[in-house]
């Protein structure tokens, strides 16, 4: 007899986590994509012009989007998300699906570049040189070193994956091998880990020296603070990326990794633009109690008790003057006397006799 319902094998399972990885990233890019509009706005409304921090943050931003596209359509043509038994070979073997995952690695690696190059420069613009120096000198130190280090990892990838002269396309064996690609992600990593802790190093101590109030020197450190979430992101990155190193289900655990690669270039992004809003949110917040305020007055005159006793006057007034027109005067008749009538009738007084 056969059974009720098919059975289905383990090698034909269809279990595919990409679309959540997806889902998690499109929400991530929505919320940088307006965390940047708003940053730019906020910057040409109240200096009139962009800053070298805002254009590095507009290419993390695109950065970022690239590498969500194509890390999108490899995961709709099945290449990575599904188990590695349930990828088809035809797929699995194509030099472009290996050339669109290693150019998302070398974008994510720009993405973050230009995120922590976005808030060194912004740090650049707090502290002058002239008012503290040290930190001044620190922040070039960063920005060179943090350049040198992403450009080494690019040159790196590149070399490793552009094709040899005479191998008709294809792909150098270096750019198959899981433990190269494991270096590079591990040392991008590595550099987000120590430039969000040298960030945060500099920035924190240095607030003390400024003249500026201490709930404002607060308020700034705990939006500074908000760089750790990046960090964080990057050390689980590193732990992923370890654990699933080696592993026989390459095609589904590689995810989780590039994810998370792009998922800290994102977030560097949201701490870049973040010391930048509170201009534009006291803005909107003293425009936003001065027409609600305006609101209020008028909402107030009109529902005064003293107007509408003074409106229920006027029309009394009004009332009783309509009455007075159209009253009509009656006409007394005294015993014996004359008829006294109105002087506005035309009438001659007669005696009665």
């Amino acid at each position: 007899m056969l059974p009720c319902c098919p059975i289905q094998m383990a090698f034909e399972s269809t279990d595919n986590i990409a679309p959540h990885s997806i889902r998690v990233l499109s929400i991530f890019i929505a919320i940088a994509t307006i965390l940047v509009l708003m940053r730019l706005w906020s910057r040409l409304k109240f200096q009139g012009a962009l800053g070298l921090d805002d254009i590095c943050a507009i290419i993390s931003l695109l950065c970022a989007a690239a590498f969500f596209g194509l890390f999108a359509y490899v995961c709709s043509i099945r290449a990575i998300g599904p188990h590695s038994w349930d990828v088809r070979l035809v797929v699995a073997t194509r030099s472009d699906v290996r050339i669109m995952l290693v150019s998302s690695e070398i974008i994510g690696h720009l993405a973050n570049y230009f995120a922590k190059m976005s808030i060194l420069l912004f740090i650049n613009r707090i502290f002058p040189r002239l008012a503290t120096p040290v930190a001044w000198y620190l922040i070039q130190f960063g920005i060179i070193s943090t350049s040198i280090a992403y450009a080494v990892i690019v040159v790196v990838l590149s070399v490793g994956c552009i094709p040899r002269v005479g191998s008709g396309g294809q792909l150098p064996s270096t750019c198959y091998e899981e433990k190269f690609h494991f270096r590079t992600g591990a040392a991008g990593g590595f550099i987000n880990v120590i430039t969000d802790i040298y960030i945060l190093a500099i920035s924190i101590p240095s607030l003390w020296i400024l003249r500026m109030p201490l709930k404002r020197k607060i308020s700034v450190m705990g939006v500074l603070a908000v760089g750790l979430v990046a960090c964080v992101i990057s050390i689980v990155y590193l732990v992923m990326l370890s654990m699933h190193i080696g592993g026989k289900d390459v095609a589904r655990e590689v995810v989780i990794p590039l994810t998370l690669a792009d998922l800290q270039a994102l977030v560097a992004i949201i701490t870049a633009c973040l010391p930048t809003l509170p201009v534009l949110w006291i803005h909107l917040f003293k425009s936003g109690i001065a027409s609600l305020r305006g609101v209020l007055s008028r909402i107030s005159a009109l529902s005064a008790p003293g107007n509408r006793r003074g409106r229920v006057f006027r029309g009394l007034a009004d009332e009783e003057s309509s009455i007075k027109s159209l009253r009509v005067h009656k006409v007394p008749k005294p015993e014996g006397g004359p008829v006294i009538r109105p002087p506005d009738e035309h009438v001659k007084d007669e005696t009665i006799r």
